[in-house]
């Protein structure tokens, strides 16, 4: 079954999980503090963005649905790291997830936001409630509380969430004017490298409301570029790759890290430049085969319904 996908969305989408790939590597502390800023931020924004309220009106029908595109490639990709790793017992993992530096944290996080927000959107004063809920998750960062599962985190992606849905009409509506592209891009920046760092993973959301107004205005940024380069004839290997990246990331989510660590494994870590460049560009070699055969023979697995 073929969905009617927005580009400049999965290009949004695909320039995200493209810098979650970079900001998990050794980059300048500078670059990694940019990408953090927002680009978890973002997933959880898009979310809200998409979450179409009149389609969803059982949170039965919604549950089945989130089983089928988050649980299913979860406990999938987990099972592949679990059975060729040896970083987590299975017991550990059934107990508290990913805690341990693997991107899979994201998707309980998603999975358990999406259902409190399923509830929360039918409320009014959804502003307020945002950001209380934020401030709840601001709570056990400063306290160091941790959940298993990377609960903890919910708070602040359901404020992200609720965001992204209240906003949606005018996000969809911003104009595409250069000072707009290059306002926010600038202003995220700067602010990026003077506040701490946002770590949503861990749950480090730096100085609240300001680390959270950052990561709304790095997602504007990126959306505003996603809809030029969909404008754009000249950047058309970008326009492509990005609009790949973005209609297959709970792949690249699931598998690039695990597939780095192998190359690492099997080809050494030296960090000489041209060999990290080499890595990357098998990196996103092997994710595009991989893509081609689950899209096309096991989409089951990847949360997708079948033809």
């Amino acid at each position: 079954m073929k969905l009617n996908r927005i580009e400049w969305i999965d290009i949004t989408k695909g320039i995200a999980i493209f810098l979650m790939v970079i900001g998990h590597t050794s980059i300048p502390v500078p670059l990694s503090k940019w990408i953090w800023s927002f680009h978890m931020p973002l997933f959880f924004i898009i979310s809200g963005l998409l979450f179409n309220k009149e389609k969803y009106t059982s949170i039965k029908v919604f549950f089945k649905s989130r089983i089928r595109s988050l649980v299913i490639p979860y406990i999938v990709f987990s099972s592949i790291i679990l059975f060729t790793r040896n970083d987590l017992s299975w017991t550990r993992w059934l107990y508290e997830g990913w805690m341990n530096g693997w991107a899979l944290w994201f998707i309980p996080v998603l999975f358990i936001t999406e259902l409190f927000c399923f509830y929360l959107i039918r409320l009014n004063y959804l502003i307020i409630i945002s950001f209380s809920i934020a401030f709840i998750g601001c709570i056990f960062c400063w306290t160091s509380i941790r959940l298993p599962y990377n609960l903890d985190v919910c708070f602040m992606a359901g404020a992200f969430y609720l965001i992204g849905f209240i906003f949606k009409d005018k996000m969809k509506e911003l104009q595409l004017k250069r000072i707009l592209v290059i306002a926010p891009l600038v202003t995220n920046l700067v602010l990026s490298l003077l506040l701490p760092r946002t770590d949503m993973a861990n749950n480090a959301c730096g100085i609240y409301p300001f680390n959270m107004l950052n990561a709304v205005i790095g997602t504007v940024s990126i959306i505003l570029f996603s809809k030029l380069l969909v404008n754009n004839e000249y950047l058309i290997i970008f326009r492509r790759f990005y609009n790949w990246a973005g209609s297959n990331t709970i792949i690249i989510l699931g598998l690039s890290q695990w597939i780095n660590i192998l190359m690492k494994d099997f080809l050494g870590n030296n960090s000489l430049p041209f060999l990290s460049i080499g890595r990357h560009i098998l990196l996103w070699f092997f994710l595009w085969i991989i893509s081609l055969v689950l899209n096309r023979y096991f989409p089951f697995l990847i949360g997708k319904k079948t033809k």
